[in-house]
């Protein structure tokens, strides 16, 4: 009961009947609902810090683009110069997002994973190309499995950035340094790939990796 209060009083009409007509489990529900509520809140603050301008969650809905990317969408968005990008990222029952002006072009990504996720070795093996898995061994003791998934969050976030995920894109979207102390990544997108993507102004994207809460967060905006 409480969670269709919830969704009622954050979501658009448009969003209301998408959730009213979902299916599958009420996990995947929760956290459609938890990354919509997140993404809602992170494009409502960056609206009112850039332009002043004060929305409800219900204000603003967010549909995919073109590319399959989240975009926020609504009336307001006539009254503001440019719409901010946003990107979203759940893992279990945790959802987050990020909102902003494009920076890149292309727009904000963000990715998380729980800190004790092992990825099995077979599938860094398929992720990573030789010159990525080359950097992971010379992180300190103790931290190859943490960089393991912060590479991964990088890449997941660069991704989101141009809409294409790291799985089959394993030499379209590289790592190519990484620094431990701060916790930055530089991530390299193939030609073939940003000539697809042609609102992507760079080719190389920084992305800050970090632990928070128990999460491995990569986040580039």
């Amino acid at each position: 009961m409480y969670r269709n209060i919830l969704a009622d009083s954050v979501l658009s009409r448009e969003e209301r009947s998408t959730w009213q007509n979902m299916k599958g489990s009420n996990s995947w529900r929760n956290q459609w609902l938890r990354g919509r509520i997140a993404a809602k809140e992170a494009v409502r603050r960056s609206v009112q810090d850039e332009h002043d301008l004060a929305l409800f969650p219900a204000d603003i809905e967010i549909v995919p683009d073109r590319h399959g990317r989240p975009m926020a969408c609504g009336m307001w968005t006539s009254q503001i110069a440019s719409t901010p990008s946003v990107s979203i990222a759940h893992t279990g029952d945790v959802a987050v997002a990020v909102a902003g002006r494009l920076v890149h072009g292309g727009g904000v990504g963000i990715d998380i994973e729980r800190i004790e996720r092992v990825i099995p070795e077979n599938v860094v093996q398929y992720a990573f190309c030789e010159q990525e898995r080359i950097l992971i061994p010379a992180t300190p003791d103790g931290l190859r499995q943490e960089w393991i998934l912060r590479f991964w969050c990088a890449k997941e976030a660069a991704g989101k950035i141009i809409g294409s995920g790291i799985i089959g894109q394993t030499g379209n979207i590289r790592i190519e340094e990484r620094r431990i102390q701060s916790g930055k990544v530089t991530v390299s997108v193939a030609e073939k790939l940003a000539r697809k993507f042609k609102d992507l102004k760079k080719k190389t994207i920084r992305v800050a990796t970090f632990q928070s809460d128990g999460l491995v967060v990569g986040i580039s905006c």
